[in-house]
């Protein structure tokens, strides 16, 4: 409500006093780093999403806002290490994950590996139009691209 208001510090307060005392609560944490970025930037928000990752890296929806700022920031190794052995539940609850592993493989200039991820995402059930679009021409072998577009 406060942010509604336009009382940013009196949000962040609010925020910060629910993820201390629910570290768990998703939501919270979210807002808070959205907060953060807007009143202090990127590395702010970082610092939110790590404490929180730390205490609870079994929030995928953290852990995603987290590898999506570390990617904003060009922190591939970071990227990569928080989506390393993902299981099959957690690419079918956050596949956000799966793809940012995979455009970081690409930035990284891995393109086997960006490869099998982007093909697994696709079997896992991930074949909208922009991870389709990555998959064929930048990843898929030359003689396939043809046949995939049919």
């Amino acid at each position: 409500i406060e942010m509604h208001d336009g009382n940013l510090e009196a949000a962040r307060k609010l925020l910060s006093g629910v993820v201390d005392a629910h570290p768990g609560d998703e939501e919270a944490v979210l807002s808070l780093a959205m907060l953060e970025t807007r009143l202090s930037g990127e590395e702010a928000s970082v610092r939110v999403l790590e404490a929180a990752y730390e205490k609870a890296p079994d929030q995928l929806r953290v852990r995603a806002a987290l590898a999506n700022a570390y990617s904003r920031a060009q922190r591939l190794d970071k990227v990569l290490e928080l989506t390393r052995d993902l299981s099959p539940e957690q690419i079918m609850k956050a596949p956000a994950l799966l793809e940012l592993r995979g455009k970081a493989q690409l930035r990284g200039g891995d393109f086997a590996s960006a490869a099998m991820t982007f093909e697994q995402l696709t079997k896992a059930g991930r074949d909208d139009h922009p991870t389709f679009f990555i998959y064929t021409v930048f990843v898929l072998p030359e003689e396939h691209k043809f046949y995939s577009t049919i």
